[in-house]
């Protein structure tokens, strides 16, 4: 899949050597309060890393320790109707039919349709909410009508 808007500005995938590395700062890092972090450059000058950025730290360092690629992106970024159907991971067409019934905000530069990742996200976020929501109803139903569907095979849809 294509994950939207990367680039090589952007994008960092570690090498196995990285990894090991990392690895060794997650140790490091894992006991520790992240709000008490501080860089100290060769020369001895300090600066304290906040809580948020210590948090994103541990999370980026968490996802390049198992070899995932780290992207890191802007919450207001706008992105094509293809870089938005590759991260929902639905096609190009039904993304349109998604935004021209206004289940996804979208506005346009010239003839082209933009969508802001924040408006894609949300959208996400509802829709992976609901169909939580009809998994439990379908569970539930099986539990009434005694069919013993496997909750772990239905996670799956």
């Amino acid at each position: 899949m294509t994950m939207v808007a990367i680039n090589e500005r952007n994008l960092f995938k570690p090498s196995a050597k990285e990894i090991m590395t990392i690895s060794e700062l997650l140790e490091f890092l894992h006991p520790l309060d992240t709000s008490q972090l501080y860089l100290e450059d060769g020369e001895g000058r300090k600066a304290k890393i906040t809580p948020t950025i210590g948090k994103i730290l541990v999370l980026v360092i968490e996802a390049m320790t198992k070899g995932k690629s780290v992207a890191i992106m802007n919450y207001d970024e706008e992105l094509t109707t293809q870089q938005a159907a590759d991260l929902l991971n639905v096609s190009r067409p039904y993304l349109i039919k998604l935004l021209e019934r206004g289940e996804i905000p979208f506005h346009r530069v010239g003839t082209h349709r933009r969508i802001y990742l924040r408006d894609l996200l949300e959208y996400k976020k509802r829709r992976d909410q609901e169909r939580r929501e009809l998994l439990n109803e379908l569970i539930r139903t099986d539990a009434d009508f005694d069919i013993n569907l496997d909750k772990s095979e239905l996670e799956e849809i």
